[in-house]
């Protein structure tokens, strides 16, 4: 008998020893299918409670199965983690099923679900737990129980597993931290402690500092279990130049025919060819239309290509628009002068203008007149203007004011007669020899006003017989001058001749014989006595034949204030422009006449004809 008792105190003792409590695995999983441990349960009055919760997997899913309802009546299931689970009456849960061999439930688990509680509740639970302890109570991963299996206690001799890239690529501006790529692409797990994420460790580390460093660098992770089994995963991590460069600049450039730059110069002047990692980049052309056509008008297409150290390659193609902005130019002076002697019209003028322009021959230009006040006013002498517009064919324009001024270069004409034959009892005035004369001119408004004498060798020997000149001058407002040499004749002169009871009277074809002259020539022939008189006409065949060369007689009848007549005859000749008769001689008895009648007018009455 104490031989048994020692034997059984033996397996007492090494039960002990053998026996895991349930807080020592808890939190780990367990070694088989079945996550209830008898040992981690207390039964009281049929609740079978839970000592320590439980470790499952997060985001898993999971089916509970108990002894069928026939067996353990009204079971209840509690399954509470960080969220509930399964809570009630399995016959009254969505996610219970009651079927012949078991009830069971299905749940799935969150996304940080690590630990769990899971207690039951059903009538005969004390008669099953006494006998039976806790058989056919199962926790298991799936959607649908499968043969019961009891709890195995955990041995951890697997090391963990790391999962990730074998190599991971990144780019050099991208600036990736080696944390940020093992959090984003790695991870760690453990048949027993599940998700090791977040204790994977860098042991060997060719990356940090050289994240903007093209180039390729081996790094080391690791990750221990809670039962120190470690594993190991070494990777790269290849920095690369992925951005191809930049090209930056325009698609469409225009460019001045006139001046056209060499494509070097465009691709300086308005591209810049850069790469984030090698800088400033060198182009190269790949096609060229435009240099063989640079000076001709029209648009053409270059393409450049530009390659970084990395072979990342860029192209870019521009069209080059080779145009015309330059107007067309007056190609002479704008300020013209037109003599008045040579009248231009204002069409022959306007058409007679060099134009010129830098890449259009000057007979493709438009011509476009805008005002002109020199229009009608050719043969006027004056200032005025015409604006023109000229136009290219690429359609640029300029304003040109054309300044014409009409001249005035036409010398005035003065007329009247070269040589006259005066009395050297009287001395013609400046003015009675300038009535003797008229002046015109085309290109202003002179007149006998205008004029003056200059080197006047009469005026000083006017009584002295000879032939002395004077010149008479005229100058326009435009300053033409003109000159006319008058030679006068002083001479001795006589009467008239009278024959018997008639008076000859000779007279040039431009005197006209009148009554007054009648009168003057009676009076002083002492023929008739100083008073008024009354002049009856009984024959005046001179009358209509005053310039027609021939002799007419004039007979006229004198009745003086006094009641005393006389009746005269007269014999009227009328020269020849040719008359040997000497012309300064009818000069001077016309002087003389037009003198005398002066001294008398106060008693001489202007006759009537009846």
């Amino acid at each position: 008998m104490k031989q048994v008792i020692l034997i059984v105190s033996a397996m007492l003792i090494l039960l002990m020893f053998n026996q895991v409590n349930a807080t020592e695995y808890s939190s780990e999983l367990p070694g088989g299918k079945n996550y209830l441990d008898i040992n981690n349960y207390t039964n009281h009055y049929g609740e079978l409670n839970q000592v320590d919760p439980i470790r499952l997997l997060p985001d898993t899913d999971y089916v509970i199965s108990v002894p069928p309802e026939d067996y353990l009546q009204n079971m209840e299931i509690h399954i509470i983690g960080d969220t509930t689970y399964v809570s009630g009456l399995a016959s009254e849960l969505s996610n219970c099923v009651l079927e012949a061999d078991w009830t069971y439930c299905t749940f799935h688990t969150s996304t940080t679900e690590t630990l769990v509680t899971v207690n039951f509740f059903a009538f005969h639970m004390d008669y099953h737990y006494n006998n039976f302890e806790i058989r056919d109570f199962q926790l298991e991963v799936g959607t649908y129980p499968t043969s019961y299996e009891q709890y195995i206690l955990p041995t951890d001799n697997t090391s963990p597993e790391i999962a990730g890239e074998g190599a991971f690529i990144t780019s050099y501006e991208s600036v990736e931290t080696l944390s940020s790529i093992v959090d984003a692409h790695f991870t760690a797990s453990d048949d027993i402690d599940g998700d090791l994420t977040q204790n994977i460790q860098v042991i060997y580390d060719e990356y940090t500092g050289n994240e903007q460093t093209v180039g390729s660098y081996n790094v080391t992770l690791e990750v221990s279990d809670s039962s120190q089994n470690t594993a190991q995963y070494p990777f790269t991590v290849i920095v690369k130049d992925t951005l191809p460069p930049e090209i930056t600049g325009p698609t469409q450039i225009e460019i001045d025919v006139n001046s056209p730059p060499t494509i070097e110069s465009i691709l300086m002047d308005y591209f810049t060819f850069n790469d984030g990692y090698d800088g400033a980049l060198t182009p190269e052309i790949t096609s060229d239309n435009y240099t063989v056509n640079k000076t001709t008008i029209g648009t053409y297409q270059v393409t450049v290509e530009v390659s970084d150290s990395s072979f990342n390659t860029s192209t870019h193609t521009v069209n080059i628009s080779v145009v015309d902005i330059t107007p067309p130019t007056l190609n002479q002076t704008s300020e013209i002068e037109v003599l008045l002697s040579s009248p231009i019209t204002s069409d022959t003028l306007i058409s007679g203008l060099l134009w010129q322009d830098n890449y259009d021959d000057a007979s493709l230009l438009t011509v476009t007149e805008i005002s002109n006040t020199y229009r009608n006013n050719e043969a006027t002498v004056g200032d005025y203007t015409i604006e023109l517009e000229v136009k290219d064919m690429s359609g640029n324009t300029s304003n040109e004011i054309i300044t014409i001024t009409v001249s005035d270069d036409i010398i005035p004409i003065i007329t009247g007669p070269n040589t006259l034959s005066v009395s050297y009892t009287k001395q013609l005035t400046h003015t009675e020899i300038l009535d003797l004369f008229t002046v015109t001119d085309e290109g202003s408004s002179v007149g006998i006003g205008d004029t003056t004498i200059t080197d006047d060798l009469y005026s000083s020997q006017s009584s002295t017989i000879g032939d002395y000149s004077m010149t008479i001058t005229v100058t326009d407002p435009s300053g033409n001058k003109a000159t006319h040499q008058l030679i006068l004749s002083v001479i001795d002169d006589i009467p008239p001749v009278i024959y018997a009871d008639e008076f000859l009277v000779t007279v040039e074809p431009n005197t006209v014989f009148d009554e007054n002259d009648m009168l003057l020539l009676m009076m002083q022939n002492g023929e008739i006595s100083e008073q008024s008189y009354d002049i009856t006409t009984l024959i005046n065949e001179y009358e209509g034949n005053e310039t027609n060369a021939g002799t007419y007689q004039y007979s006229v009848v004198f009745k003086g204030e006094d009641g005393t007549t006389l009746q005269k005859d007269f014999i009227i000749r009328v020269l020849e422009d040719d008359s040997v008769i000497n012309s300064s001689l009818l000069w001077r008895n016309v002087t003389l006449y037009t003198l005398s009648v002066g001294l008398i007018i106060g008693t001489v009455l202007i006759s009537k004809k009846h």
